[in-house]
Formats: C-alpha cells, sequence, structure tokens
C-alpha cells in the first residue's frame, strides 16, 4: 500500500463561513460585546468561618499602646447563641512576650455572624525589630480557625536618652552648655566636630550651575550684602562667594573687610574669633582662578600674622581654629649640619595630623628640603626657662549629675555638659 502525505490547512475567521474578498477590495469586520453595568461592591462575606488580623501601615513606635484589632467571621456551626473564646499571643525572637483571650457572644442566626475585638500591645525595646501576632479559636463543632501578622517595630534605645544644646544656636566663642539625659546605666559619649572642614575638601567646590537650591541661595545672599554690620558674616559671604566664582561680589567684600582690618597693632596675640577671621579672608584671597602679585602679598601680611598666633604646638587658641590642608603627597626634610635628618611624610591620610620632632643639634643650623609639589606650615619651637606647667585648655568639659541613683532604676540620670 502507498502512503501519502496530505497537506492540512487551518483558517482562523471572524466569520462564521469562510469568504473571500476581491484583491485590493476593502472590507471590515464586526464584533459584539456586552458589557454590565458597574454594580455597587457588596460586603465580604466568607464561606467559612475565620479570623483575621488588621495591619499598621507604619512600624510601632517604643514606648506607646498599640490596638491590635482582630476581626471575626463566624458560618454557620449552631443557630443557638454560644459564646466563644478568642486567643492570642504575641511573639518576639522566638519567645512569647505577651499573650490574652477576648469572650466573643456570638447570637444566634443561621447566617454569618461578624464582629471585632481588640487589645493594647506596649512597644518596648525588647519587642524590636518585628513581632508576630498569633490569633486562633475553638468553635463549637471543635473546629479551630487561626491567623497571624508580623508588625515592625522602630529602632529604639533600651535606655531613653535625650539631649539639647542651650542656647540652640551659637556664634564661634561663645559659651555653650549640650544637656544629656539619660536613665541609669547608660553609657554617654561626646564628640564635637567643626563642619567647616569639610569645605576644604577636594570636591566641595561651590557651583551654582550644579544645584539650583544653590543657585537660589546665592541669589538669596546677594540681595543681603549691603546691609552687612558683621565682620564674621562679611567674611563668610567673601569666602562663599569666592568658591563660587562671584568676582565682583568677592572684590567689594574683600575691599570691606580690608577698610576694617587692623593692619598693625601693640599686642602679638589675639582672640580664637580674629584667627578666625583672619583664616577665611585668606581662603577668600587664595580661592581664585588667577593670582596677581597684589594678592600673594596681601596673603603673606595674612599668613605672617596668622603664624605668631601660633602656639608651640602648631596650633591656635581653640581647635576650631586649627585648620590645615593640604592637596598631593610630599616628603620634608629637615636636616642638621652634623647629618641628624627628621623626615616627615605628608598626604591626604596626615592633612589634619600634627608631626614633630625633637631636634638634637641645639643651637645648630638646620636645612629643610622638600620633595614634590605641597603646601605644608613648618614651624620650630624654642623653650627655655620653662615655668611651671599650669591648667590651661582649650575645651574645657564640666559635668554636673541630677538624680539619685539609689533609689529605683526609674529615675533619670540627667547629665550637663559646659563647653567653653
Amino acid at each position: 500500500m502507498d502512503s501519502y502525505l496530505l497537506p492540512l490547512k487551518q483558517k482562523a475567521s471572524v466569520y462564521p463561513e469562510e469568504k473571500y474578498h476581491p484583491y485590493k477590495t476593502p472590507f471590515f469586520s464586526t464584533a459584539e460585546k456586552r458589557i454590565q453595568l458597574l454594580q455597587p461592591a457588596t460586603p465580604y462575606s466568607p464561606v467559612f468561618s475565620e479570623l483575621s488580623i488588621e495591619s499598621s501601615e507604619e512600624p510601632f513606635k517604643c514606648g506607646a499602646e498599640i490596638p491590635i484589632t482582630i476581626n471575626y467571621y463566624i458560618v454557620g456551626e449552631t443557630a443557638e447563641n454560644y459564646s466563644t473564646d478568642i486567643l492570642y499571643m504575641v511573639l518576639s525572637k522566638g519567645a512569647i512576650v505577651h499573650h490574652g483571650h477576648e469572650t466573643v457572644e456570638v447570637e444566634e442566626s443561621t447566617g454569618v455572624r461578624k464582629g471585632k475585638v481588640s487589645f493594647n500591645l506596649s512597644v518596648h525595646v525588647e519587642l524590636a525589630p518585628v513581632v508576630q501576632v498569633v490569633v486562633y479559636s475553638v468553635l463549637p463543632s471543635e473546629n479551630i480557625i487561626s491567623a497571624s501578622k508580623n508588625f515592625e517595630i522602630e529602632k529604639c534605645f533600651r535606655n531613653k536618652v535625650s539631649l539639647q544644646f542651650s542656647p540652640s544656636k551659637a556664634v564661634p566663642g561663645e559659651k555653650n552648655n549640650l544637656d544629656v539625659s539619660a536613665h541609669p546605666g547608660s553609657l554617654c559619649g561626646l564628640s564635637a566636630i567643626d563642619q567647616s572642614v569639610f569645605l576644604l575638601e577636594s570636591g566641595n567646590r561651590l557651583n551654582a550651575d550644579k544645584d539650583p537650591v544653590v543657585n537660589k541661595g546665592l541669589l538669596c545672599l546677594k540681595s543681603s550684602i549691603h546691609n552687612l554690620t558683621n565682620t564674621y558674616t562679611t567674611v563668610l559671604l567673601a569666602y562663599t562667594f569666592s568658591l563660587s566664582g562671584e568676582k565682583e561680589i568677592r572684590e567689594q567684600l574683600l575691599k570691606d573687610l580690608d577698610n576694617v582690618a587692623i593692619v598693625e597693632s601693640a599686642l602679638d596675640e589675639s582672640d580664637s574669633l580674629s584667627v578666625e577671621i583672619s583664616s577665611y579672608v585668606l581662603l577668600a584671597v587664595l580661592t581664585t582662578g588667577q593670582l596677581t602679585t597684589a594678592d600673594l602679598g596681601y596673603a603673606n601680611r595674612i599668613v605672617s600674622w596668622l603664624v605668631k598666633q601660633q602656639n608651640p604646638y602648631g596650633g591656635f587658641s581653640s581647635s576650631q581654629d586649627t585648620v590645615f590642608s593640604s592637596e598631593g603627597s610630599s616628603t620634608i626634610t629637615v636636616k642638621s649640619a652634623p647629618g641628624h635628618s627628621y623626615t616627615f611624610d605628608m598626604n591626604q591620610n596626615k592633612k589634619l595630623l600634627y608631626q614633630e620632632r625633637s631636634l638634637q643639634d641645639v643651637p645648630g643650623k638646620y636645612s629643610i628640603d622638600v620633595k614634590r609639589s605641597i603646601c605644608v606650615s613648618v614651624q620650630t619651637s624654642l623653650f627655655y626657662n620653662v615655668p611651671t606647667p599650669t591648667e590651661i585648655s582649650s575645651l574645657n568639659i564640666t559635668v554636673n549629675t541630677e538624680g539619685n541613683c539609689t533609689k529605683s532604676f526609674d529615675h533619670t540620670l540627667t547629665i550637663k555638659f559646659s563647653v567653653q
């Protein structure tokens, strides 16, 4: 018997019967669909009995009383009135931290009996970071219905800690108090950083083209430069507009500062604020695209005055004034005539590191050799007839404690820091 492979052709069409259309003859297809009118949403009506726990959009806050709501739906079971218990448990880190029950009175009905019960959960640090609520109930038919849900707890401390500055705002050189309140047994630390240090980092140059918010801020500052009466504010604006490249405003502010500058003084010492103001003037003068001979001469006079204000350890009267920035890396070698040498490595990681060596050949002649290009400050200090040291510090912290720690641990310990 011979076998043949016959071609099988399938075709889909919107017409009940196959129709052929002549070449280049337009034709159209039609369709019909019935759409029902929008019906109002029907209330939820489960087929079987069930429990559900209402969700929370936000994490639970420590120290709060949070109501946990349980919805119950009971279908069938019995036509008589009866009562049942809804039991609940709260688990955290695998342990039961809270439990209880609520009694529900179910009325006689052949349909769905529904309602809700709730209990309050006291949120404390031991519950973080998440708690699980489990609920269940045993029905008259001995069927068990249950539900569970996880709730996030916000991050919080075991001991409540609060701090506050008094006054909330202060100018450089002004005394400020920091009040820290905490429970007994709390470990409190204090760290202070001058945020202006980060302006000296590479890449932290203001540019109006980078951010529209900066541009709006500069416009706001421009409107106030004609009514300046505070020297500290003037010098900050001069440095700000130097960073942003506003040459005309920069030159005007530097001219105003030069008019109030004390060129010569019989006193070599000055306060912390004068050192900081002079340092910002120096930064404003040097922060420009092209430095002229006049700019370098003006900056040299400021540097000469600042060097006289340094203490023997390279710093000034306050830690806020001791700001030094170096870009790049270099090696500095100090040599004496007899052949003793001292090497200092300077790089980005050591730009705020104070380095010193004790010179052995005194009196003597020394030479300084610098490799590669870098800006550093080198200082030599000679000590003689050293008096008995006195207790002088640029940062003074006094601590006063309030509270009775011998009583219950519910008492609060208040620590007050006085920074000068």
